[in-house]
């Protein structure tokens, strides 16, 4: 089977699909769609492009429905001409710059003009008035429009001509400035907050993919200022008739905590545009209230019982793992790290210091941390010794990464694939209950403390957490290593052998 619409860049693959003659006008002119797969393997980037396939196949079908209902009313017609327009002014205004006088009224002068003879056509039903500009406009949108609705088009247009230059001519037009204004449209919104809130790679990242959904049902070119409460709740709905990307969710949709996640993001878009002048109210208002099923409390993060360890550690396909793949689980599951933590260790942040090896988590230039309290030195467990981790280590260049083979991804994290691996392999060993992944290895260490009596205190000091204990907890140093390894060396897993 051929695979004509996957390509590679660097190391990373891409989908990349040509945009029809006809809906380029609705997409920028944009000539072709190239979406990153986020992989670099050949099997999974050709599951994973089908799916994008899919994901632009029905873009494109928004997009012809659009059209569709463009040619099958005027009025539509017309309203979507305005926004292209009036998207078009607000570019010409930010380029544009201050002006003199004797430009300002020779603009003036020609708003005013315009405006009088497009009242007086619309007067005498003048339709020949705009006809080569329907033409044209006909032309870059790819439409047709039969002789009998030719007329009653060309009327929308004109109509909506006016509308737009009236627009233009007022006073907030021609100040000379680049004042903000209800004129831009729902992705030049989306545009002004990128710029100004000056996000991170990743979560640019995920305001752009929930927006896009957004997008898809309002369209790029529609007015912010008109955006109503019925595309806001059209967007919620789409939302919650949404499949999940996880196969095995509870019941194939999006949870309620990742639909109160999209709704938010886009919501806080338009929170900035109302802030900005952009738009009178937020349409998002009173639709972030999100009950599905059983509250997010009853989806919480689980903790892997002792029959999902077994599963996976004891299982013979575990202890054929190496490297990375074998380590990084269990180093989490005997210290309480979290994935990144962990991913990111350098053969050096495995250190000894008054008679106690232990791993130094702290950032560098190839991993951060989550907090301040992330920081931290964690004694290396008896298990992990007894299984060989110290002899792996000297298995690897003593200058680099514990883990060599892990690659930072598209948002700058080392464990982005591992993440993915990791969630298929304990798929097909059936520990598959959504409420429990990677992350539950960090639950099932703090459960271990608990059973093990070790206090608060000394487990939160392990794991980095910095909850409960009052005022005391800020004085002093904190336990030191030889408290803290003799604590770390109760946590058992009962009923779980490794080897």
């Amino acid at each position: 089977m051929k695979w004509p619409m996957l390509t590679r860049r660097g190391v990373t693959y891409y989908h990349r699909q040509v945009v029809p003659l006809n809906l380029r006008p609705f997409l920028e002119n944009r000539r072709e769609i190239w979406k990153s797969l986020r992989t670099t393997d050949l099997e999974e980037a050709k599951l994973l492009s089908l799916r994008a396939g899919q994901e632009v196949a029905r873009l494109f079908e928004s997009i012809r429905k659009k059209a569709a209902a463009s040619q099958a009313d005027p009025e539509t017609f017309g309203r979507d001409y305005q926004r292209r327009a009036l998207a078009e002014v607000s570019k010409w205004r930010i380029t544009r710059g201050k002006v003199d006088d004797g430009r300002l009224d020779a603009e003036l002068d020609g708003s005013i003009q315009a405006i009088e003879s497009d009242q007086e056509a619309l007067k005498l039903g003048d339709a020949k008035y705009v006809s080569t500009l329907l033409d044209e406009v006909l032309l870059e949108q790819g439409l047709h429009v039969p002789p009998s609705r030719h007329q009653a088009s060309a009327h929308a247009l004109l109509r909506s001509r006016l509308d737009m230059v009236k627009a233009k001519r007022t006073q907030a037009e021609w100040n000379g400035e680049s004042p903000l204004d209800q004129s831009v449209t729902v992705k030049g919104l989306l545009e002004a907050y990128i710029r100004e809130r000056k996000l991170s790679t990743k979560t640019e990242a995920e305001v752009r993919a929930a927006y896009r959904r957004f997008i898809l049902i309002v369209g790029p070119f529609k007015l912010a200022a008109i955006v109503s409460k019925h595309d806001a709740r059209a967007y919620k709905e789409s939302l919650l008739a949404a499949p999940s990307n996880r196969a095995l969710s509870r019941d194939g949709k999006l949870s309620a905590v990742s639909v109160r996640k999209l709704l938010g993001i886009v919501a806080g878009v338009f929170r900035y545009g109302v802030s900005q002048g952009h738009l009178d109210t937020n349409p998002f208002q009173g639709l972030l209230v999100v009950t599905r099923g059983k509250s997010a409390a009853d989806f919480r993060r689980l903790p892997y019982d002792a029959t999902d360890l077994r599963r996976i550690f004891g299982s013979t396909k575990f202890q054929e793992l190496t490297g990375g793949k074998r380590w990084i689980p269990l180093i989490a599951l005997y210290s309480g790290g979290r994935l990144e933590e962990v991913a990111g260790l350098r053969v050096q942040d495995i250190r000894t210091d008054d008679g106690v090896t232990f791993f130094a988590f702290e950032p560098h230039s190839a991993r951060g941390l989550k907090t301040d309290s992330s920081r931290r030195k964690v004694p290396v467990h008896p298990e992990l010794i007894r299984l060989g981790v110290l002899d792996y280590a000297k298995t690897v260049s003593e200058d680099g990464l514990l883990f060599p083979a892990l690659r930072p991804g598209p948002h700058g994290k080392l464990s982005g694939a591992f993440s993915k691996w990791y969630a298929r392999f304990v798929d097909g060993l059936g520990v598959n209950d959504p409420r429990k992944a990677f992350h539950s290895l960090r639950h099932s260490f703090k459960d271990a403390c608990r059973a093990a009596g070790i206090s608060e205190e000394l487990h939160d000091a392990l794991t980095g957490h910095v909850s409960g204990g009052g005022v005391g907890r800020k004085y002093g140093l904190g336990p030191g290593l030889p408290v803290l390894a003799e604590a770390i060396s109760k946590v058992r897993y009962q009923g779980v052998s490794l080897l």
